[in-house]
């Protein structure tokens, strides 16, 4: 089926289906306006399944649907766009964007490589561990990715690998573990994250802080680290040892030359950050003021000119962030959030009374989901209404939103991941074929269950499972 009859099936399908849902009389339990919502849900989701605009078209899309037809008043649909964890997104893409463009990121991935030894599992780990380092303060994967990929590329060539050769498959593979696979452990690690984050009751989101954010997932990161460094070194054996100078890197290193200002101003912005977000519940600051505070203060210094503020920052994103937000404070206004815990709550609560199962289940039903949803909507739907119904069985959010964040970095074909395909074209199509890596792909399910099998027990001892 050609590309173009998927997108008409998908149109057809949104629209029909929220026709039908708009004219049918309210369910009981809803009015009138929380049928058209959900009817407008049901026309945005089927929209996002199958791609037919743009994700951020779609969502604007949505919030002139609920405002046009007097669903909710202007001010509720809207409200995703002043609330904290938008701001917060705005603040950390604007620093990951100077820090990409200052050649911080460049420099201390290649500070680290230089201190491994110059063989194949010791730059492979290199490369991991870097990428783990920088993955915190790179909430767009993609952007991550996309410095690792020239660095692959020199290290391929430096210890001698010719191109989609079994060694130069497992860096670009060492690299994806580090800046991709891991970013679901850092709060500011990828931007699906914080979208799940910004979801949760107020309540609990105060409740979880970037230092616990880590600290619940430290046994998921251990697990897929090791796990994932471990698969990728037996499935890319390396041709041969390489015997090699240090002198790539080195090279490298000294053209990059002394720290600029402006590579010293990034560095010193993004550990005042860090240390603002771990320390936010001591001195009660929002995480989202002290990553807007990071980003003013690079404006000031000029370090962010208009051409990377607007480049940098993915404003459709944003704006697609705004209108998920915004369903939030749209639910709860028309009461659909009590509407659905009613109706969910009979066929989840049995299975929700043994959290390993329910998140073991959960697991699996973003793999299956991951197949026709891209991760955004998919974090946006899990997050709204499989929360709420698993707090009442007495799991705490964080474990649910580090199971769906962890789970929906999966990528078993090519489609499912934009890091993955920003890193096969940004190696130009040559450090590795999609044949030679599916093994590993599908591997990272198995990985990510086994990971969180692990952290079970670790969050029953952290109070966040019963």
């Amino acid at each position: 089926m050609s590309p173009t009859a998927v997108l008409w099936i998908g149109a057809i399908l949104g629209i029909v289906g929220g026709l039908i849902i708009w004219n049918a009389p309210p369910l009981e339990g809803l009015t009138t306006n929380g049928m058209r919502m959900l009817a407008l849900l049901a026309w945005a989701v089927a929209f996002w399944a199958f791609d037919v605009v743009p994700d951020y078209v779609v969502g604007l899309g949505m919030i002139l649907g609920w405002i046009l037809f007097n669903v909710v008043p202007a001010e509720i649909a809207v409200s995703g766009f002043i609330a904290s964890p938008f701001f917060l997104i705005i603040g950390v893409l604007g620093i990951a964007a100077s820090l990409q463009s200052s050649g911080l990121l460049f420099r201390l991935a290649l500070q680290v490589l230089r201190r491994f030894p110059l063989t194949y599992r010791g730059q492979a780990l290199g490369l991991a561990l870097s990428g783990t380092a920088i993955t915190p303060g790179i909430p767009d994967v993609t952007s991550g990715v996309a410095v690792a990929s020239p660095i692959i590329l020199a290290l391929s060539d430096s210890l001698g690998y010719a191109r989609r050769s079994s060694g130069s498959a497992g860096l670009a593979m060492a690299a994806v573990l580090g800046f991709g696979q891991m970013s679901p452990f850092f709060l500011t690690g990828a931007a699906e994250n914080l979208l799940a984050w910004g979801l949760l009751p107020e309540a609990a989101r105060v409740q979880i802080t970037w230092g616990s954010w880590a600290l619940a997932a430290l046994p998921l990161a251990l697990v897929t680290f090791v796990a994932g460094f471990t698969a990728t070194m037996l499935y890319f054996p390396p041709e041969f040892q390489p015997t090699i100078s240090r002198g790539l890197i080195e090279t490298q290193i000294e053209a990059l030359g002394k720290m600029s200002r402006a590579e010293k101003v990034n560095a010193a912005v993004l550990i005042g950050a860090v240390v603002g977000w771990v320390t936010a519940p001591y001195h009660g600051v929002d995480v989202a003021w002290v990553a807007m505070s990071g980003l003013t203060v690079l404006l000031a210094a000029s370090l962010l000119d208009r051409v990377t503020f607007r480049s940098g920052i993915h404003w459709d994103f944003l704006f697609y962030l705004g209108a998920v937000l915004s369903l939030t404070g749209v639910v709860q206004h028309l009461t659909i959030d009590t509407w659905v815990l009613r109706q969910l709550t009979p066929v989840l609560e049995p299975v929700a009374a043994t959290p390993a199962r329910f998140l073991l289940l959960l697991a699996l039903a973003v793999f299956a989901s991951r197949f026709i949803l891209p991760s955004f909507p998919l974090v946006s739907l899990l997050t709204v209404t499989v929360v709420p119904i698993a707090m009442k069985a007495g799991i705490h959010p964080q474990a649910l939103v580090l199971v769906i964040c962890t789970t929906v970095a999966v990528w078993f074909l090519p489609y499912q991941s934009t890091y993955y395909l920003a890193l096969y074209f940004g190696t130009k199509e040559t450090a590795f074929s999609h044949g030679q890596v599916r093994l590993l792909a599908w591997s990272y399910g198995l990985i990510y269950l086994l990971a969180i099998a692990v952290a079970i027990p670790c969050w029953r001892m952290l109070g966040l499972l019963p």
